[in-house]
């Protein structure tokens, strides 16, 4: 009997964390990592998904001369910067005062802009 009281106990305790998010659930890819705008380089952040290596050095640009992002309408200001591309490279405040970006693990680059070059027609 006491057997199966800890098998209910163990159940309930992988439930419960599913529910608050620790786990596979938690809505973090195992393929993605999370960086600091405030500490990455134009190399690191050029690969997150939605920033060129163009809008990855304003970023940092921008950082060196006005200081830390400490919230996400701090990085709205950056010459480039939209609401979309926010959304894509899914910018969070991490409640210490700083903003974080999702990166690929893996180090592939996600997508570059294409280069605009004058039309032939």
């Amino acid at each position: 009997m006491a057997k199966s009281s800890f098998i209910i106990a163990g159940v309930w305790v992988i439930l419960l964390g599913i529910v608050l998010g620790a786990g596979p659930a938690s809505g973090q890819s195992a393929d993605t990592a999370q960086i600091s705008l405030n500490k990455a380089s134009a190399a690191q952040l050029s690969k997150v998904r939605g920033i060129t290596s163009s809008l990855a050095k304003a970023i940092v640009d921008y950082r060196q001369k006005n200081g830390p992002f400490k919230k996400v309408e701090d990085l709205a200001k950056v010459p480039g910067m939209t609401k979309d591309i926010m959304k894509r490279a899914n910018v969070q405040d991490n409640g210490k005062g700083d903003l974080t970006v999702s990166a690929p693990k893996s180090g592939d680059q996600d997508e570059e802009e294409p280069s605009l070059k004058p039309s032939k027609c």
